[in-house]
């Protein structure tokens, strides 16, 4: 129960209201129908809190079942596109470094090159390392 300072209302309750407050006050042993209000004023807003976090649970349930696979592909993909702007960027540094002459087209498909095996494995790497920081500072959390 708390200390803090009571202030006398005049309110209007039907008998059904009435005898809820009586019946209240004899269950729990209480010595006034003050106490039995507060009681059922302190569980109805515990109720409420608790009505509130299960719909709140229910929308993320709700928006998860529905959207989950489209976040999950959207963050795979632009997953792929970082990994895959980061290997373009690693064999353009080289190829700047490299001569020009006789440069040919030739498909990965066709034949790897080793400059993008290198870059693929580079930014494995450094992928995997920041992965691993921001799992560590996640941990520390």
């Amino acid at each position: 129960m708390s200390k803090e300072a009571k202030k006398q209302i005049g309110i209007r309750l039907n008998q059904r209201d009435i005898d809820y407050l009586a019946e209240c006050k004899e269950k729990y042993n209480l010595s006034s129908a003050t106490q039995a209000m507060e009681l059922i004023i302190r569980e109805h807003r515990a109720q409420q809190l608790n009505q509130n976090e299960t719909i709140a649970n229910l929308v993320i349930e709700k928006f998860d079942s529905k959207y989950g696979n489209v976040l999950t592909r959207i963050r795979m993909a632009s997953n792929t596109a970082d990994k895959n702007i980061q290997i373009i960027m690693e064999v353009l540094n080289s190829l700047f470094y490299s001569s020009f002459e006789n440069i040919k087209f030739v498909p990965t498909d066709i034949i790897t090159a080793q400059i993008i095996k290198d870059a693929t494995e580079k930014v494995g790497k450094r992928i995997a390392y920041y992965k691993q920081l921001k799992n560590n500072k996640q941990n520390k959390s």
